[in-house]
Parts: C-alpha cells; structure tokens; sequence
C-alpha cells in the first residue's frame, strides 16, 4: 500500500494513525513536529503523502506545506491536513500546497479513504 508520513504534536492522534494505517497495510512513518517531518523528508526514502496537523508548536502545519511545495523533489507529494484548527476548510484548500482538508474529530474511515483517493494507481481514465 502506500508510505504515509504522519506529521501531528498529538502523541495519542499519531499513535492512533499508526495503529489504524498500518492494520490497513500501510507502511507509516511519525513525526511530532513540524520540523522532525520536515528532516524525514530530507533524509528518508519519500512517503506516498503526508498527513499533516496545521496547529503545532515549533512550526506550524503552513509553514511545512509551503516549505514542502517550494521544493521541487517533494511538492509532488499530496498532503492531506487533518486538523482542529480555526481555519476554515474553504481557506486551506485554496492553497496549492494542499490536496484536502479533513477537520478533527476525524473518521478515520474518511481518512483511509482519503489517502487511498490520493495514492491508488489509476489508469490513464482514472479507472482503479
């Protein structure tokens, strides 16, 4: 399945995304703050997408999309923000760093549907 990055300061919410995507198969890789995901991503084969919390204390979840859509070797990497945050989902999509918005409390139905949207091959009529 896919390789998912989990970028959240909420250690229960990462251990609950790493419990769920990997009894679905897939591969899952934790970082508690922005810039621990960030140092993945420039050190670590490059995860499928990335699930990204907006709200976080060293560098927020903007601050990390934008540094990840400026550089060319990961802006094609979907990111998915998961988050509780006051912004409202109409504000985030119009950023082209992101793919889609996903408020807290999640379903985490939704989410696994969510990536699997973003990382299933499809053929070139966009059948599965």
């Amino acid at each position: 399945m896919a390789k998912v990055l989990v970028i959240e300061d909420n250690e229960n919410i990462r251990l609950l995304f790493e419990m769920f995507l990997t009894d679905a198969g897939h591969d899952v890789i934790l970082a508690e703050n922005g810039a621990r995901g960030l140092e993945i991503l420039h050190t670590d084969p490059l995860p499928n997408i990335i699930l990204l919390d907006l709200v976080m204390p060293d560098i927020d979840g903007h601050s990390v999309a934008e540094n990840i859509y400026k550089d060319n070797r990961l802006s094609k990497i979907p990111i998915i923000i998961i988050s509780g945050s006051t912004n409202t989902p109409r504000n985030v999509i119009f950023n082209d760093a992101y793919c889609t918005y996903i408020a807290k409390p999640f379903d985490l139905d939704d989410v696994l549907t969510t990536i699997e949207k973003f990382t299933i091959p499809k053929d070139l009529n966009g059948r599965l």
